[in-house]
């Protein structure tokens, strides 16, 4: 059953019907304009969200081999001055 014919059946004049208007009609158009534009806020914000991860996880790998190279150098120097 598709309750977006408020929108989707307005007559060329521009005029509701009156069936279009009922209560039922018009909540369940509110209701599901309103549970899609959350549907899409959340997506954004995961897509964002995933964006930032990847990001963090990428600072965290450069750092995990910038350390393990120093620990390298550090042993090679030690070993050198011993």
């Amino acid at each position: 059953m598709c309750y977006n014919v408020v929108i989707c059946d307005i007559d060329r004049d521009g005029v509701l019907k009156p069936y279009q208007m009922t209560t039922l009609n018009l909540s369940m158009a509110v209701s599901q304009c309103f549970w899609k534009m959350v549907r899409e806020s959340v997506e954004q914000q995961a897509d964002a969200f995933k964006g930032k991860l990847l990001f963090i996880i990428i600072i965290i790998i450069i750092i995990i081999i910038k350390e393990y190279f120093l620990s390298a150098v550090q042993l090679k120097t030690l070993q050198k001055i011993q």
